[in-house]
């Protein structure tokens, strides 16, 4: 996935950008510390970054990922017999879907279909009803329809999935699909009717009795990485520094019912240590809303931020900064409740391979903050949608 691109789903029949605005948090969140895994019943997935056009226990569900460049695919088996598929990894959304023939024969970014002619499980659900759009601007359209999907040695019957038949991803991405692993009220039906939204891949997990909460979470590995791992159902304290600290999701701040649809969390402080002095980039009353995205590459602050970002690296108005920044010593500092992400100067020069250069892995986003693969490289990420929590700590590489 290209660096600029956000992957958060943002409208479906015409609605409007879902926006994460820099607001005002009250502190009341009190975190707090965890040490065990929260769950004996997990799956454990591989994952891997897959190069884009800018050059991503018993009875455990774990995936890998693969990590080729920015984005971070999970491979899936859909359908009787099984059609082997890599679709992306977007903790930003909540419906999973794949590309159907018809699609792939007009999109070159399709790297393989899902063809339900070939499947003796796959039931249409609701045809012509699927239609998601991102902030990239990709977008699919389809139909509802139900059958397996099998991930990491699990099968999940009579899945609930998007069949996209038309659409077009940004040029930067080449998959067969998407996974969205968000919350419920994320999902494309919830724009439309709230009362429509149907179990999606986490809950039909926990359902069907292959994970023991409604919870997973996400180890990207450092920068050099080709592979991560999502492991489903609880965390591993192995990938992680010292303890979990748990802070509440916060409530989308563009609805007034109070509902958690994304994972926001209060993020209050951004600085950085270089050569023992430490510079600070936030007012001592910052407190904003931080989305967590691992389908968006780069980290995206507000201007006024960004500015201060850009000339403490040297970046220049394309964002291109000095290569030799991948081998200086430092890091940038993302201060939470009770918690502190250290990213590395090393994540923050991404390399393009076609040109040579080296971007900042900041973006300026106007009012939005959102940390993308860049600060989650360095971030142990537990997300418990079942009690509305998330869990940060530093990352092992």
């Amino acid at each position: 996935m290209h660096s600029s691109n956000f992957r958060t789903p943002i409208v479906l029949v015409g609605l409007s950008v879902l926006t994460v605005f820099v607001a005002s948090i009250p502190l009341s969140s009190i975190s707090k510390t965890t040490e065990t895994p929260s769950s004996p019943k997990t799956l454990r997935l591989p994952i891997r970054r897959q190069v884009s056009s800018h050059a991503k226990r018993s009875n455990v569900l774990s995936s890998t990922l693969h990590n080729e460049e920015w984005d971070y695919l999970i491979d899936v088996k859909v359908g009787t017999p099984p059609q082997s598929l890599s679709i992306v990894l977007d903790t930003g959304s909540s419906d999973t879907w794949v590309f159907s023939p018809e699609a792939c024969s007009s999109d070159a970014n399709c790297a393989a279909s899902f063809d339900p002619s070939d499947s003796s499980t796959f039931d249409e659900a609701s045809p012509g009803s699927f239609a998601i759009t991102y902030n990239d601007h990709s977008h699919v359209e389809g139909d509802y329809f139900t059958d397996n999907i099998g991930v990491g040695g699990a099968t999940i019957s009579s899945l609930m999935m998007g069949l996209a038949n038309t659409g077009q991803l940004s040029a930067s991405t080449t998959s067969s699909g998407l996974m969205g692993v968000g919350y419920r009220a994320n999902e494309a039906v919830a724009n439309v009717d709230p009362a429509n939204v149907y179990p999606n891949m986490v809950y039909e997990m926990v359902s069907q009795d292959i994970i023991g909460s409604y919870s997973y979470s996400l180890w990207l590995d450092d920068l050099a990485a080709s592979t991560g791992t999502i492991l489903f159902g609880g965390y591993d304290p192995s990938k992680f520094q010292g303890s979990l600290t748990m802070m509440p999701t916060l409530p989308d701040p563009t609805k007034s019912d109070g509902v958690i649809s994304s994972f926001l969390v209060s993020m209050i402080s951004l600085g950085a240590m270089y050569n023992g002095k430490t510079t600070t980039f936030t007012s001592s009353t910052f407190n904003g809303a931080a989305l967590l995205d691992s389908g968006t590459t780069n980290i995206f602050v507000p201007s006024a931020i960004y500015a201060e970002l850009a000339n403490y690296f040297g970046a220049d108005e394309n964002q291109v900064v000095d290569c030799k920044l991948s081998q200086t010593k430092g890091y940038v500092s993302f201060g939470f409740v009770d918690a502190t992400i250290q990213v590395p100067f090393s994540e923050l020069a991404l390399l393009d391979s076609t040109t040579g250069l080296c971007q900042l892995g900041f973006f300026d986003a106007g009012e939005q903050l959102i940390l993308g693969d860049t600060f989650l490289r360095s971030a142990y990420v537990y997300y418990d949608l079942g009690n509305n929590e998330i869990g940060l700590a530093q990352t092992v590489f």
